[in-house]
């Protein structure tokens, strides 16, 4: 009973893409110290919300590229065949549906349309139907907007209990365009260990177009001068850590299988 146990929260976790929830949680740590009195209750809720809200994007995103995955990530449930494809199924839509149970208890009326614009993006970014990465630019400015706005803003008017968005503070706006930057950088990062299976299924990405080798040195000086703006134009230096911390951890979650593909990559850059 124990080894089924252990087995299932191990593959929950490969599953849920463990990064992308440390990055949900870092998201919402440096949402805190923007806000100046937050009850401990919220800060559990959010995170529960949060995670169930990852799990729905990730899974949703790994059901359909089950077999780009075989390539890509042959280490996931889905393309591993650890989970079957049904189980990958309930284990998506109850993640929905538990966080729309909160969501439907705890957000007030705007937070509450901030978390459907989020995950209508974050189904739309997956589902093949719409096509949305199909086209280079496209997945970059949905993964911003979703990461970078929606999901921050969610974060912060729900701790503060906002209500009117026309008054916000202009230290929220800076945390979301600084990371938006990163969240940018990060949707560009993630595309070079998945060039082979994006080439084989034909799929058009930035790593596929420009090489590798290329998108590596530009991301590299894309995370230098993000770095140099963050220090700039953030003024909270609790909120500048958080910020490098999130995004130096979501980058390497990304890539850490990479040095294991070199030779792969290099014949296809």
């Amino acid at each position: 009973m124990y080894i089924k146990i252990n087995s299932f929260l191990k593959n929950l976790w490969t599953f849920s893409r463990g990064h992308t929830i440390y990055g949900a949680l870092f998201a919402i740590l440096a949402t805190i110290s923007l806000v100046n009195k937050v009850d401990i209750f919220k800060i559990v809720n959010i995170i529960v919300i949060m995670c169930f809200s990852t799990i729905w994007a990730v899974g949703l995103n790994q059901l359909y590229d089950i077999n780009i995955d075989k390539i890509n990530k042959p280490y996931l449930p889905l393309a591993s065949g650890k989970w079957s494809f049904n189980f990958g199924i309930i284990i998506t839509i109850l993640s929905q549906i538990f966080a729309f149970i909160l969501v439907k208890k705890e957000f007030n009326i705007i937070t509450t349309r901030f978390y459907l614009i989020a995950t209508i993006i974050s189904t739309l970014y997956s589902v093949p139907f719409f096509n949305i990465r199909k086209k280079k630019m496209m997945p970059v400015i949905f993964i911003v907007l979703n990461r970078g706005l929606f999901m921050n803003l969610i974060n912060y008017c729900y701790l503060s209990n906002t209500e009117n968005v026309s008054n916000l503070p202009t230290e929220l706006y800076i945390f979301i365009v600084s990371i938006s930057l990163y969240v940018t950088l990060i949707s560009l990062f993630k595309d070079i260990p998945d060039i082979k299976g994006d080439f084989s299924n034909k799929r058009v990405t930035y790593a596929t177009k420009l090489g590798s080798k290329k998108l590596s040195l530009i991301c590299n000086n894309l995370m230098v001068l993000f770095s140099v703006l963050e220090v700039l134009i953030n003024f909270n230096i609790i909120t500048i850590l958080i910020n490098l911390t999130t995004n130096l951890w979501f980058i390497y979650g990304e890539n850490k299988n990479l040095t294991k593909i070199i030779p792969q990559l290099k014949s296809l850059a």
